[in-house]
């Protein structure tokens, strides 16, 4: 076959020839993205619609279990385990009798004597947690002032309150003595 076309008509063809097959390819393309489009967007529909059927039977589930014995002895459980907390904490703040008693018989001096102990604990204060009363006998004025310097010392103790007139005898004193104890 013999090509009798000028250059120009020849470049002007090949020109044409480049422009279709571009046409094509971009109408290829956007074909084949809005196919991609479409089957993502199925694959989205589908998934929500199996999560939202899995989220009612779910509830249906969540309402049967909520029913039954489990879920009232479950939320029984709880509540005494939220009771039981609470008191733990409650008796962790407290300090035991015991082991103020114990505390205060460490400092007495050989010739003090407790006849009394009371404690009272101080909610209502920010700056104390207890008030003790104690009550006993000395047998000299010197024993009464170790025990008085003894509380003194001990840091957790404060505002030592003894009324003056135990200071009126010199033995066997009876004695009232107050104290309050830091938080």
């Amino acid at each position: 076959m013999i090509n009798l076309l000028s250059p120009t008509e020849k470049e002007k063809l090949s020109q044409e020839e480049n422009w279709r097959l571009t046409l094509v390819l971009g109408i290829l393309t956007f074909v084949f993205l809005i196919s991609l489009t479409l089957v993502l967007f199925s694959v989205k529909i589908h998934i929500v619609s199996q999560f939202g059927s899995q989220e009612i039977l779910f509830e249906a589930k969540e309402k049967e279990f909520q029913k039954t014995e489990l879920y009232s002895f479950r939320t029984k459980i709880q509540e005494i385990n939220q009771t039981l907390t609470d008191l733990d904490t409650f008796f962790q703040g407290q300090d035991s009798s015991a082991n103020l008693f114990e505390k205060i018989c460490r400092l007495l001096p050989g010739g003090v004597r407790l006849n009394s102990f009371s404690h009272e604990s101080l909610s209502d204060s920010e700056e104390f947690k207890t008030k003790v009363s104690l009550s006993g006998v000395a047998l000299t004025q010197q024993d009464l002032l170790d025990f008085i310097n003894n509380l003194d010392k001990e840091e957790s103790f404060c505002d030592t309150d003894l009324p003056l007139s135990s200071w009126v005898e010199f033995n066997n004193i009876n004695f009232a003595l107050n104290f309050k104890i830091v938080k």
